[in-house]
């Protein structure tokens, strides 16, 4: 069925509702995500939204820690993820270097390609491995971080990189960086776009919430709730262009998709006396046109404890998380293409699982 659309103009913004769109349940998305133990010892499983059902992946060994810097490896169905095993030589969880592991959420299963502290998000065929994570509050700010960037095989593709002192790597803009300062103070965000090739500054930023080697998502940190357009910024280039949002509304999380072509808003209104939120709901803003679409079902009273979380998965589907009473309430996927919203029938234990 063709959705019906009506062009509602709130605050000066284009708004496309749309209308008779319902929920199908019964669809199929093909949605599959990566979860996780959340305590020692490390267990690494892949959920099916359609089905419901958590498959065990095979290849990271038993008895390790929890695994960390978790992330989806941009446009595949594969997660990147380090685990640390404990061994004679060190103790388990500490700050020691950990498995590198490539999972397939198809296949099921996980390689290893090498070892670092700390892994981040790269390309569709890349990621960076970072050393010099674990610093102590003291040597923050005269320590750095080691980066290099390596294919999904472990092979080296780029030299050896050391940041700047007192920034550390937050995902790769590749060829180039997203870094956050390691000294922040009280409210304040510090970001920059740095070219490790020739350690110059593309970019400084505030709040970001997404970004990839296109376009960096941000908002300033102190700009009044009502008052707070979204920047979009291009560090190659330089240029910026904004999204305003309704008075009263503002941004607090947001989400690219994979081909760029959409950004996925988790939005609040104006905090009242007590500083609460009336009411969050998400919106998707074409990144072409800048405008922006409200997303069905996702409107979640300040009532309800946590935050509306929106996530892009893999072949154009949006993750959307919404709290209740008892944690994630609602899970489903959304597709902007097609208006089709999926509820999953079950979500993960969260006695044992964290999805990623």
């Amino acid at each position: 069925m063709v959705a019906t659309v009506v062009v509602v103009v709130l605050g000066g913004v284009t708004w496309l509702a749309a209308v008779n769109r319902k929920s199908h349940s019964a669809e199929k998305t093909g949605v599959r995500l990566l979860v996780a133990s959340s305590a020692a010892p490390a267990r690494v499983g892949i959920f099916t939204l359609d089905g419901g059902t958590v498959s065990a992946v095979r290849g990271i060994p038993a008895g390790g820690c929890p695994v960390g810097n978790v992330f989806r490896i941009q446009g595949t169905e594969k997660w990147a993820l380090t685990s640390q095993q404990p061994n004679s030589g060190s103790q388990p969880c500490d700050s020691a270097a950990g498995g590198i592991y490539v999972v397939d959420a198809v296949a099921l299963t996980a390689r290893w390609i090498g070892s670092a502290q700390g892994i981040a998000a790269a390309d569709r065929s890349s990621l960076w491995t970072v050393s010099g994570v674990d610093l102590q509050p003291a040597q923050e700010l005269v320590g750095y971080e080691i980066v290099q960037r390596v294919s999904l095989t472990g092979a080296a593709l780029s030299p050896v990189y050391a940041l700047p002192v007192g920034w550390a790597v937050i995902k790769g803009l590749t060829p180039d960086l997203l870094l956050l300062a390691r000294d922040q103070g009280a409210g304040s965000d510090n970001y920059e776009a740095w070219q490790p090739s020739t350690g110059r500054v593309l970019g400084q930023y505030e709040r970001v919430f997404a970004a990839n080697a296109s376009v960096v998502v941000w908002v300033n940190t102190a700009c009044a709730p009502d008052n707070c357009p979204v920047h979009l910024s291009a560090p190659a280039s330089g240029t910026d262009r904004t999204v305003s949002l309704p008075a009263g509304a503002y941004a607090y999380d947001g989400s690219l998709s994979d081909d760029g072509t959409y950004l996925a808003l988790s939005l609040g209104t104006a905090a009242d006396t007590q500083g609460a939120t009336d009411q969050d709901s998400g919106v998707i803003v074409e990144m072409a046109s800048r405008v922006v679409h409200l997303i069905p079902q996702t409107k979640v009273p300040a009532s309800e404890t946590g935050s509306l979380s929106l996530n892009w998965a893999a072949r154009g589907w949006l993750l959307v998380s919404t709290p209740g009473p008892n944690a994630t309430s609602q899970l489903a996927a959304y597709n902007p293409t097609t208006g089709a919203f999926v509820v999953a029938q079950h979500i993960p234990p969260t006695d044992e699982y964290a999805v990623v």
